[in-house]
């Protein structure tokens, strides 16, 4: 499983300059999330993607995108969570 959240920073929120952002997850060359947030969107929005065993080794690449990035601030948190709790 990755998981993790992702959301505007309360500095870009408070600028009216920049677009909304959006973040996409690419697990190998497959698009496994994507989430468009507005620009004054404060919210830490989560999320999990379940990984396929033929996804292990593959790389994962967080895409984040603007159309006008001016003071465009975000922040980014995910980690792996292991499935050995879920085998016992």
């Amino acid at each position: 499983v990755l998981a993790g959240r992702f959301g505007n920073r309360l500095w870009a929120v408070r600028r009216d300059s920049g677009s909304d952002v959006e973040l996409r997850v690419v697990v190998g060359n497959r698009v496994r999330h994507e989430i468009r947030v507005a620009r004054g969107d404060f919210s830490w929005h989560p999320f999990r993607i379940e990984l396929h065993p033929d996804e292990r080794g593959l790389p994962v690449t967080f895409e984040l995108r603007a159309d006008d990035p001016t003071w465009r601030q975000t922040c980014l948190d995910a980690r792996l969570l292991s499935d050995q709790a879920q085998r016992r």
